[in-house]
């Protein structure tokens, strides 16, 4: 069992001594990760490591106490903040925090592990470079905590061999569409609509795979948006690029085959470099809302729809499709439908990158966004692994709190 008094102090004390050294030692992780994002992704990695970090102290994790073991399912996109926000945060709560990297990313972290200081906070962690069944049997069922970042098809498959006396975290996908009212402010419309999308190459689970563009303004957002395509630099990372290789090679070919699918609705680019797994910017085309695309993209392909009235945005976002990966929408500009919406968190002017921080909740109202499982119940909501531990067990917190005091009042 860790030392339990002054356990948020140190805490605290801890992670700040770790952004320090991140801060001091970024030409390492940039070394590291490199090859596999552009420069924007790992700055990006890097100031929300170091800010997640030095405002742990904003989780409210005041008497908390290690509760076993914890182990977590890495994604496969951006395995530094994934570490911080998936591994060394929540093993504040554990003894010992087992994770489990996809393949793909194993040899990255392997690296990463190699260059941590070692301290409380990273002796903890133990890298687990075995398949599936495997870290089900050796690590996962001696563990009290489980994190799960990927698909809801994989996350079921998961949930249930989970006990009931273990938590379960899914973090997953929303669809985050992008919607551009008549009365937009244009400009900043389109500079976020391109971050979103070329944000490592598209791989990310915030990217925005439908994006809504009102009639009157579509031509004119339409041609904003492929002059700053046509800006991007494209191909390898090292050499500067900002669209570069699919950390999967594999998801060029779902790329292909659904660009193959849209191949008459191509308004822009449509390239697909398959021996160095570049999808190159592409803008897709669709007339009618209801047939907006559902689908998540881990690639650099805009989905761009014209809409004429409320009843058009209606007719996507109360889908059952929709409504199963409901999470963020950015509208630019007014909606009346969607400022009455309860199953969709509404960013105004905003992308989800502009509000993503370590320190706060994330997610959605929907199943396939996020939900914690506990005790054989399941709830759809935002997360902040710390709270929902806490949550979960708050009764070991206080009986172990109970049990000190008791040995301290009679010492």
């Amino acid at each position: 069992m860790k030392k339990i008094e002054n356990n948020l102090e140190l805490a605290v004390q801890e992670c700040a001594e770790l952004a320090k050294w991140i801060q001091q030692n970024q030409g390492l992780l940039i070394d590291i990760l490199l090859p596999i994002e552009s420069q924007e992704t790992v700055n990006d990695e890097i100031f929300k490591s170091i800010d997640a970090l030095n405002n742990i102290a904003k989780e409210g994790i005041s008497d908390f106490m290690p509760v076993g073991n914890g182990a977590t399912f890495f994604p496969i996109n951006l395995p530094f903040y994934s570490l911080v926000i998936f591994g060394i945060i929540p093993g504040i709560f554990a003894e010992k925090m087992f994770i489990r990297p996809p393949e793909l990313m194993r040899g990255y972290m392997k690296r990463i592990f190699s260059v941590l200081p070692k301290m409380r906070l990273t002796q903890g962690l133990e890298l687990c470079n075995c398949d599936r069944t495997e870290f089900m049997e050796d690590y996962v069922d001696k563990s009290k905590f489980v994190l799960f970042t990927g698909t809801l098809k994989n996350a079921n498959i998961i949930r249930k061999k989970i006990r009931k006396d273990q938590v379960f975290i899914f973090n997953g996908q929303g669809i985050n569409p992008v919607v551009i009212s008549a009365d937009a402010n244009i400009a900043l419309a389109v500079d976020k609509t391109c971050e979103v999308k070329r944000f490592n190459s598209g791989q990310d689970c915030a990217a925005a795979d439908s994006i809504f563009v009102h009639a009157d303004v579509y031509e004119a957002f339409k041609e904003k948006l492929i002059a700053d395509l046509d800006q991007l630099h494209v191909g390898a990372y090292k050499e500067g690029a900002t669209i570069g290789p699919l950390a999967d090679p594999s998801h060029t070919l779902i790329a292909a085959e659904h660009l193959f699918k849209w191949r008459h609705s191509i308004g822009y680019g449509g390239q697909i470099d398959i021996h160095n797994a570049i999808v190159k910017p592409t803008i897709v085309e669709c007339a009618a809302a209801e047939d907006a695309n559902l689908k998540e993209l881990f690639s650099p392909i805009w989905h761009l729809c014209k809409y004429e009235t409320e009843e058009d945005l209606r007719k996507y976002f109360d889908q059952p499709p929709y409504r199963e990966y409901a999470m963020y929408v950015s509208l630019f500009g007014t909606s009346d439908y969607l400022a009455q919406q309860q199953h969709t968190i509404v960013l105004k002017d905003l992308i989800i990158m502009d509000v993503e921080r370590g320190n706060k909740e994330y997610g959605g109202y929907s199943i396939g966004a996020s939900f914690v499982q506990f005790n054989g119940k399941t709830e759809a909501r935002p997360i902040l692994i710390s709270r929902e531990i806490k949550r979960a067990f708050f009764s070991v917190y206080q009986d172990n709190v109970d049990v000190i005091l008791e040995v301290a009042a009679n010492a």
